[in-house]
Formats: structure tokens, sequence, C-alpha cells
């Protein structure tokens, strides 16, 4: 089995890490994975020898793929992101399954999508998560929903696990974020709810992805209005097998808080889960699922209220 995958982005996390795992779980298959921009993900399939990436410009994406796909054969063709190319790939591959992702937690940028999507040359639409599904098939065309599956999001549990003899003991309190410098993951809302707590409350950080000069401009202002100057350390790309090691040291003094406004699964809130992290998160419906895996280790508050999540982290550490 042979998959031929783009994504436009090559990161440490989010999708680079989903596409990592779905190789590392699938030993049999070889992938080929296509990106247009590293944004720090660069040995994140060391390892792996059933993977083979390359970083390709996006405005000469249709031209190699045009190339590559008359001189080798794939079983399966998926793209994530850029339906207009994957319109005039999917229009010349009658042999393999043509294949679309929707991972996006933006219904904006879904509509988009969909709407430029050429759906008469798809095979199989594929979503994370039931959540997700319920949103695409609401924007998909009734003859299409047929099209529409859920392939939930693996963890690498090699990497992502629970490990009692690595916890930390007596540890300060400790919030984690992990998340990308966009503004739907609501990285302020993180350094105001640290604000809200005593200061004894220390808060990291872990951004993946690109980092822009001006977020980065707004994240230290943020900082000073929030007065956590001194209570914050930030990090920037750092491997998944050192951010997992670093949730299970922490153990039970830490709460990995996530501030996200938008999310199609939650996968960072999964990996901290499956090492045993307790998590207080905004209430989002995709998030839903995870309640019932991993009973008592949630807390919730409603959408933007600050203070609300700053008492929830406060009712997980007294529990």
């Amino acid at each position: 089995m042979r998959v031929l995958h783009y994504y436009p982005n090559l990161t440490q996390g989010g999708m680079g890490t989903v596409l990592r795992t779905r190789a590392k779980n699938l030993p049999g298959h070889k992938f080929d994975f296509l990106f247009s921009n590293d944004s720090g993900g660069g040995n994140i399939f060391d390892e792996l020898p059933n993977v083979e990436f390359r970083l390709v410009r996006k405005d000469r994406l249709e031209n190699y793929l045009t190339f590559t796909l008359s001189q080798r054969r794939y079983d399966e063709v998926i793209f994530t992101s850029a339906p207009e190319i994957a319109n005039k790939v999917f229009e010349s591959l009658p042999l393999a399954l043509r294949v679309y992702e929707f991972h996006s937690s933006d219904v904006r940028v879904l509509s988009s999508e969909v709407e430029k999507l050429d759906l008469r040359r798809v095979d199989e639409v594929r979503v994370p998560s039931d959540y997700l599904a319920g949103i695409i098939q609401s924007l998909l065309p009734a003859n299409a929903q047929r099209l529409v599956r859920v392939v939930p999001n693996q963890v690498d549990e090699d990497m992502f696990f629970v490990d009692k003899h690595e916890h930390g003991i007596d540890l300060s309190p400790t919030l984690i974020w992990v998340g990308q410098f966009s503004r739907a993951k609501g990285y302020n809302d993180f350094l105001r709810v640290l604000g809200n707590l005593p200061e004894n409350y220390a808060g990291e950080m872990y951004f993946s992805g690109r980092v822009p000069a001006e977020m980065v401009i707004d994240l230290m202002a943020e900082i000073a209005r929030s007065g956590v100057q001194d209570r914050v350390s930030i990090f920037y790309n750092v491997p998944q097998q050192e951010l997992a090691k670093r949730y299970r040291e922490l153990g039970d003094s830490a709460v990995l808080v996530s501030t996200s406004l938008l999310e199609s699964f939650g996968y960072g809130v999964y990996e901290a889960l499956k090492c045993g992290l307790r998590c207080a998160v905004y209430e989002l419906p995709a998030l839903n699922a995870f309640h019932e895996e991993f009973p008592g280790m949630i807390s919730t508050a409603p959408l933007g209220e600050i203070s609300a999540l700053a008492e929830s982290i406060l009712q997980l550490h007294t529990a």
C-alpha cells in the first residue's frame, strides 16, 4: 500500500504529529508526504523507514505532482487543503483512491474548501471526529454526504503514556499550554487565567509551527498586562517526546489548559490525558468524547470565561 499525502505545513505538533503517528501505526504502508512550508518539523519523521517527505513550493506543486504521478503508482492520494490543486490532480487518477481530508476547526475555512472542491472527483472525505463529520455533512450537497468517513486521530502510545515512576512529587502547581501561534488557540486567555490564580502557580507555553514576529510582540505585551512575567516560560517547537516526558515529570502537579476557541478533535488535550495529566478546557463539542474515556480528569468552563476556567483549575488541584 503506497500513499501520497499533501498538507501545507510541516510542524512538530498538530498535523505533523497526526501524520507521523498514522505512518508509525501502519508500518506495512509506504507514505510519501509533501509539504510546502517547513514550520519547525523537519525531524519529525526520523526513524520511520516507511516515510519519505519532501518540501515543494505551492506554486510548483501541481507540476511536481503531475510528474510524480506519471512515474509512480499510488493506492491513495490524499489532500488536506489546496482543493483547487486537488481537483486537477484527482481528474487524472482513475486507479487511486482519491481522498480529501478536513482537519480545520474554522467553519469559514471548511466552507471555502467545500465550495472549491469538485466532489465528482473525490472518492472519500475523511474527518477526525463525529463532530467534524456533522459539520462537513451540513456543508455538502445531499448526494455527497455518503462520502464522509470518520478516521480518528491516533496518539503515539509509545510516547504518550502514564508512568507513575516519572511523576514529580511536591512540585509547585504548573499550568501547561500547547498550540500554534493562532488567535483561535486563545493563548492570551491562558495568560489571563494564570494571572487569576495564586502566585505559586507557574505557566509553561509550548508553541509549534511558525513564530510570527507580530504575534510574539502581542504575546509579550499580554504577559506584561497579565502581570505574570516571573511566572511563565515560553518554548518553541519542542519535540513531542520531550513534551510527553515533561508531562510525566510534572504529574499531578500539572494541569493542561486548553483555551482553544475552536477544535475539530482536540489532539493536544488527548495527548496530555494519555500521559495522565488532568485538563481544564473551554466547553467545545469536539472535546465531549474524552469525558467518557477519562472520567474525572477534565474540567470545563464556558467559552471565554476566564474566572470560571481559573476556578475549574483550582477544583482539579483540590479534588
